[in-house]
């Protein structure tokens, strides 16, 4: 389903009508009453039942900017490295669909394939979210992130990115998607050591408009995370106290990442709490390689990257649900904030930045 008031354009109509199997990956996660499905058995679908109902409740209940118009949203999930990120791609998917709804204030193009999106697929979009991608097909259209999301966004637009995002161009990077996007993983993906455990979160900017989510009352959270074994998705427990805590999948970023300074972390992983049990990075991992959401400009528009996004479950987290609608407000342009590079916080510099001086 997409919401939508209109008709998108034939390159987006095209990319809707090509995506069964991805809408096939997504099914089980947004019907909890879906029958059947690769990987799927009755305890993910009790678990979707409980969890979908609370990712809509854990919208605030106003959004924290008036809106200087309607949003018209392009939102990409699709090539969510199969049934591994199509989790975590349903749960925003439902916690935007219910945003559309509660505000009224953003018409959103869900398409599932990529393959036919070109400039004109933009034309009349405010922003773009690239939800769950995590990588291009073979003879993947490369050129609409290298070359025409950057153009996008250079020119005022917006996007929005989440968790495997990250990965799309790992081995490439020098890429243009790279230096928009700010930073990019590993190239064989790597995670930090027990990466699925909570771990304790640290607010750079605690006065920052998109820090906002992050100083609100606490939550005990009861929930499950997910990840893949073989062809199955198999649920453990989580449990732990947001905002001071969170819990989802990481990734250890490139040194190459941010190595011109110019993304603005504004929440990381607190590297000095971190525990024997909790998540456990690589010596070298700069401070920049914490980072779990940062802004930065791409000329005249906005880019807003999160690291989560792979549990089903956290968009049902208070504080992440509330980032997420601040983000999106921020790069439609209607959420005010600071993005300009953070001069006075120049450790966030990647380490090949800091050995060459740049």
């Amino acid at each position: 389903m997409a919401v939508l008031n209109g008709r998108p354009s034939p390159n987006v109509e095209q990319a809707q009508a090509e995506s069964k199997k991805m809408r096939d990956l997504l099914q089980p996660w947004l019907d909890p009453a879906f029958e059947k499905a690769e990987g799927t058995d009755n305890n993910v679908r009790d678990f979707v039942a409980k969890t979908l109902p609370e990712i809509k409740a854990a919208l605030p209940e106003n959004l924290s900017a008036p809106m200087a118009k309607k949003r018209h949203v392009l939102v990409i999930t699709a090539n969510t490295l199969g049934a591994l990120h199509a989790p975590g791609g349903a749960g925003f998917l439902i916690l935007l669909r219910e945003a559309a709804r509660k505000y009224g204030a953003f018409e959103f193009t869900e398409v599932f394939s990529d393959n036919a999106l070109d400039a004109s697929s933009l034309e009349g979009y405010d922003a773009v979210i690239i939800n769950g991608v995590s990588q291009l097909e073979k003879g993947g259209n490369a050129d609409f992130y290298n070359k025409v999301l950057p153009e996008f966004v250079s020119k005022g637009g917006g996007v929005m990115a989440t968790h495997g995002a990250a990965l799309i161009f790992r081995h490439f990077p020098d890429s243009p998607y790279n230096a928009m996007l700010g930073a990019f993983t590993t190239p064989k993906s790597v995670h930090p050591g027990k990466h699925g455990s909570p771990f304790p979160v640290k607010v750079v900017e605690p006065d920052h408009p998109l820090t906002a989510a992050f100083r609100g009352a606490p939550q005990t959270v009861a929930t499950k995370g997910q990840f893949l074994n073989g062809p199955e998705r198999k649920l453990y427990p989580l449990q732990y106290e947001a905002p001071a805590y969170l819990a989802d999948e990481l990734y250890t970023f490139n040194l190459q990442s941010n190595a011109d300074g110019t993304c603005r972390p504004l929440v990381v992983i607190n590297k000095d709490e971190l525990k024997p049990n909790q998540p456990q990075f690589p010596e070298d991992t700069p401070d920049f390689g914490y980072a779990l959401i940062w802004v930065k400009r791409h000329g005249k528009g906005r880019v807003y990257y999160t690291q989560f996004g792979h549990n089903f479950s956290v968009f049902s987290v208070h504080c992440v649900a509330r980032a997420m609608m601040d983000g999106l407000q921020y790069v439609t342009g209607d959420l005010a904030a600071p993005d300009a590079p953070p001069s006075n916080l120049t450790l966030f510099k990647s380490q090949t930045a800091k050995e060459t001086g740049k």
